[in-house]
């Protein structure tokens, strides 16, 4: 870490930006063996940090990473700009306040030789912590004017030939510059302020002949152009005309520079890659070669493609490429992507918890190092951190550190072997889960790499680099098969899957390592949807059985061709893929394709059995659906025009005049097809026939509606969940969008799916949510469904920890007075837990005040929550859920639950005679002789130790009741008496097991011991 400080303070209210990342690699770095080769640069900044690392795939590379934190500073997104000369690697960084720059030794210059000839290398950072960043010719702060609080919101900088360093920045200060890197004097220069005009989004340079040209992508879907030679905007153009959006870059091609834009806007995005062309007068326009629709993290452009980074729904990392001249359709090519660790691990009987879990933490494609220490930190509780740990190091420490967290949160030393094995799985599985937790954030993509020179393609996430293998051909029969193969993985429950696996360890053949015990768990378990869609998919594959055989081919890793004779022979290639970065890259793609394969086979082997057992019946069942559905919209053809649909004679005599008058007549067809097809049963139809009917209604918001609401009903009632939510946000009417969002809660409660309805975004629909489902929750009866559960999990996802306490406490508090009460009024024919006789509410209207509580008034909420429930009583429990503090102690004390009744008054400090009362009748009540009335430990305890409550022995006298002769000697002027010791003794021993009250007992005790003394001694002197 080298820091150092700018002297300047933090900007009040400025903006934080988001975490970013980038890569450089040098020209040379696609030349075979050569300093350069297989070698890059990759960074990421966060906050006022930024983390350079250097790797190689050849050789490996000392001191190959710095980080460096600019106090006070914090880095633009993509503020750091890495440029090559001759002799040097140049990094150019912008900050919000401030700009720099580092040179480096370009690698080349750094050795004799050009080729590699050694194992290890130095880094081109190695000699950093020498260099100064503070040396006012290699910094400079952004000029602004006076009270401007807010730094630039995009950079991008680069070296001219006469070496000076230009940053270009969305700010008032336009384009400031530094002087060469070996001038001795520092100044600042800032000019071209016209860049700053309108607030750019994204700006990218490049150097043409003898000119440098700036682009913009400005607010307002303004593209830019100026010249910095001439300090003159040279082109303008309105990316509406494309469609409106936000993000740049550029690359060169045979035909010229190429501009890729990323436009952006809530409901998709758009690609526009578009050529600059020169005109006359020194002007410039743009052809327009392309337009390619979709959202993205972030992207990259090469002279012939596009490649996309997103995160998907479950928020897992996407990664698509598309060539933008040739795909005309706008075809995606899927780049497999491997997924993370399990979320849940299964352990087999006969498998030991420990093991199991440390070869899922320390097998391949699974975790970093990084977060195991990260979670090895947290169970450690130390400030020493630990790094630089040997695998197997890293992997006994975690053994003994869940060691010591079992040991130290046990209180019993004897376990049986079955309880010591539940420990184990609970205190491993809580330390995968910290582990969990940190690699899914490490994990979080930010950026991508590519280097045209050696076709690499790198995914640079937060916490590591991911490096892109090729894998299949693209065709579309393999892509079907492909999905019906993840739809059968997805299905494939995970102990089956366990017990399969471990079936073909123990060498059974596949079809009975559990293929068909996994196929008749498929089908017994309400799959029919799943198996649906793979037979619907299936019938675009004319012979399922001769694709299935070409796709096992593709996946055999033996090929025909010789990559390698490429080179020459007289080469040495054993530099080549020689450093330990290529060695793990190549471990983990061949360890990836090996598990790849395997789950392959398995869920190909079950789709297999699966089309032997349904095939014929399924596909011509299908097959005749898909005809019908054709023959009805066989009128819908995109060429027939809105008159020629009403002079179509069949249209007429289907769609009628009798109604719908208002609508087009093509909704009309439509809306009776959907009628028609849904009197037949066919949702997946309706479906589909909705979805295309919506085109035709773009201006009658009525119509959309309500077929939105027909796609959502059937979705929902064909359990896609998130189809279902997906079009109750496309519904333009908002009370139908109510409607259809209180049925999704209601449904998915009932289904008991309350993951779905807690990860739901609800953009906009947050409040409604949260209403209705209180409504819900403060209407329906606890013992049928728990709504406050959802709505805490609700809260609680969206980290609003105040209202999910508020709930809580609510569902509390419902509890306490109502589950007894129930209990009780149940045991009645005919009762209502929620009415009285007179068939009112026994509880009132929930009040709009708000009450600040604090920890003391929850503690005696919960006090009298378990009292309530203390009761057992059916007559007291009936009156239990609505009774006070007062009247509650009176329950307990008609219940004989003395110990909860003297609790509650402790709790709310209320008077003790009551219980004392109740107590010395209980003693009396049912007397049949002086030794049975005192045969009750507990009840002797409490009356020796409350005599001095004058209402204990009036209610012993009032009632005939004659005291034991101790307690009646504990006053100064009665006789002495010896205690009963052995009654004494069993008194504190019951007591001691069972209750709080054995210490007042002893220290009467010891009074008693003391009075004796004095007693003994005074006794003896007379004497």
């Amino acid at each position: 870490m080298c820091g150092f400080s700018t002297g300047l303070n933090a900007l009040p209210g400025s903006v934080i930006y988001p975490d970013s990342t980038g890569g450089f690699h040098c020209e040379g770095s696609g030349k075979l063996l050569s300093i350069t080769s297989n070698r890059f640069l990759h960074w990421s900044t966060s906050g006022d940090t930024v983390q350079l690392v250097e790797q190689s795939l050849d050789t490996n590379l000392l001191n190959s990473a710095v980080k460096l934190k600019i106090t006070h500073c914090p880095l633009l997104p993509g503020g750091v700009h890495i440029q090559e000369t001759l002799n040097n690697v140049t990094l150019l960084i912008v900050t919000n306040q401030t700009v720099h720059r580092l040179v480096l030794p370009h690698p080349t210059c750094m050795y004799c030789s050009e080729l590699v000839t050694e194992l290890q290398m130095q880094s081109i950072f190695a000699d950093v912590g020498k260099m100064s960043l503070q040396d006012p010719a290699q910094s400079g702060v952004i000029p602004s004017p006076v009270g401007q609080t807010v730094g630039p919101t995009a950079s991008a900088a680069w070296l001219s030939h006469q070496g000076e360093a230009h940053y270009a920045l969305a700010s008032p200060a336009g384009v400031v510059t530094l002087p060469p890197h070996d001038t001795q004097a520092g100044w600042l220069d800032a000019n071209c302020h016209q860049v700053s005009g309108d607030l750019a989004l994204s700006l990218a340079v490049r150097e043409l002949e003898d000119d440098t040209f700036i682009l913009a992508l400005c607010q307002y879907h303004k593209l830019r152009m100026w010249s910095y030679r001439d300090q003159a905007c040279l082109m303008e153009a309105d990316m509406l005309e494309y469609m409106p959006g936000h993000r740049l870059r550029l690359a060169f091609s045979s035909t010229g520079l190429c501009l890729a834009i990323y436009l952006a806007v809530p409901s998709r995005g758009q690609f526009t890659v578009l050529q600059l062309v020169a005109t006359d007068n020194n002007c410039y326009s743009l052809d327009h070669i392309s337009s390619l629709f979709e959202t993205l993290v972030d992207f990259a452009l090469t002279s012939t493609d596009i490649w996309g980074l997103w995160l998907d729904d479950t928020n897992q990392t996407v990664v698509k490429y598309i060539n933008f001249e040739h795909s005309t359709a706008g075809q995606w090519n899927q780049v497999f992507v491997q997924p993370g660790p399990e979320e849940k691990v299964h352990i087999g009987a006969d498998q030991d918890p420990r093991e199991t879990y440390l070869d899922m933490l320390f097998s391949p494609l699974r975790f970093t190092a990084s977060a195991i220490v990260k979670a090895l930190q947290i169970y450690r509780r130390g400030t020493e951190r630990i790094t630089d740990l040997p695998w197997e190091t890293l992997k006994k420490e975690v053994t003994v550190a869940v060691e010591k967290e079992l040991q130290s949160s046990v209180t019993e030393f004897e376990f049986s072997q079955e309880e010591y094995r539940q420990l184990q799985v609970e205190f491993r599985s809580k330390f995968y889960a910290c582990c969990l937790q940190y690699q899914e954030g490490l994990a979080t993509p930010l950026g991508l790499l590519l280097n045209p020179h050696t076709h690499i393609v790198c995914v640079l996430k937060k916490g590591f680099v991911s490096f892109l293998v090729p894998y299949l051909s693209h065709s579309s029969v393999r892509d079907v098969l492909v999905q019906c193969l993840r739809l059968v993985s997805d299905t494939v429950p995970g102990d089956m899957a366990y017990k399969m696996e471990k079936a073909l360890e123990h060498l059974q053949s596949p079809e009975r390592a559990r293929a068909e015990m996994v196929l008749e768990n498929l089908l017994a378990n309400k799959n029919e949807n799943v198996i649906e869609d793979i037979h619907n998919k299936l019938q675009d594959v004319h012979n399922p059985l001769a694709a299935m055989a070409v796709l096992i081919r593709e996946m055999e890793l033996e090929t025909d061709s010789e990559p390698w004779l490429i080179y020459s022979t007289s080469q040495n290639l054993s530099q080549l893929y020689g450093s330990s970065v290529a060695v793990a890259v190549v471990c983990q793609a061949v360890c990836q394709m090996a598990m790849t394969r395997a789950l392959f086979c398995r869920d190909l082997l079950i789709l297999q059995q699966l089309y032997l057992r349904l095939g014929d019946n399924v596909s011509s069942s299908t097959h005749t659906r898909r005809q019908k559905y054709k023959r009805i919209t066989l009128g819908l053809t995109p060429t027939k025009t809105n008159l020629e649909v009403e002079r179509e004679e069949f249209l007429l005599r289907l769609t009628g005049a009798e109604d719908e008058a208002a609508a087009a007549p093509r909704l009309q067809y439509h809306n009776k097809v959907l009628r028609l097809l849904e009197d037949v049963g066919l949702p997946e139809l309706v479906i589909h026939l909705a979805t295309l009917a919506i085109t035709e209604a773009v201006n009658d918001p009525r119509s959309q509606a309500a077929l939105w609401t027909r796609i959502f009903k059937h979705h929902l009632d064909l359990g896609h969940n998130s189809q279902a939510y997906e079009a109750l946000t496309q519904n333009p009417d908002s009370s139908s969008q109510l409607d259809c969002l209180r049925q999704l809660v209601v449904v998915l409660c009932e289904r008991s799916q309350l993951q779905d309805l807690v990860q739901f975004s609800y953009v906009n629909l947050h409040d409604e949510v949260d209403t209705h489902t209180h409504h819900r929750a403060r209407a329906v009866d606890l013992m049928s469904h728990n709504y406050y559960e959802l709505l805490y999990a609700f809260h609680i996802n969206r980290h609003n920890y105040r209202e999910a306490g508020r709930v809580m406490f609510e569902y509390g508090m419902r509890l306490g007075r109502e589950v007894r009460t129930q209990l009780a009024v149940y045991e009645r024919p005919a009762a209502s837990p929620k009415r009285n006789y007179d068939g009112e509410f026994t509880t009132g209207p929930v009040s709009g005040q708000i009450d600040i509580l604090e920890l003391k008034d929850l503690q005696k909420e919960y006090a009298l929550a378990r009292s309530r429930l203390a009761q057992h009583h059916p007559p007291s429990a009936a009156i239990a859920g609505s009774a006070s503090a007062v009247e509650m102690v009176s329950l307990l004390v008609q219940s004989g639950l003395f110990d909860c009744a003297l609790s509650l008054c402790q709790t709310f400090k209320l008077s003790l005679t009551s219980v004392f009362k109740g107590l010395a009748f209980q003693v009396t009540g049912s007397v049949r002789a002086e030794s049975t009335a005192w045969s009750d430990l507990n009840l002797y305890a409490y009356l020796s130790l409350t005599m001095h409550e004058v209402s204990v022995p009036n209610v012993l006298y009032t009632r005939c009741t004659s005291l034991p002769m101790f307690m009646m000697s504990l006053s100064a002027t009665a006789p002495l008496v010896w205690l009963p010791y052995t009654s004494i003794d069993q008194l504190l021993q019951s007591l001691t097991e069972t209750q709080n009250n054995a210490r007042k007992l002893q220290d009467k005790l010891n009074d008693y011991h003391k009075l004796v003394d004095q007693t003994t001694r005074r006794r003896l002197q007379a004497q």
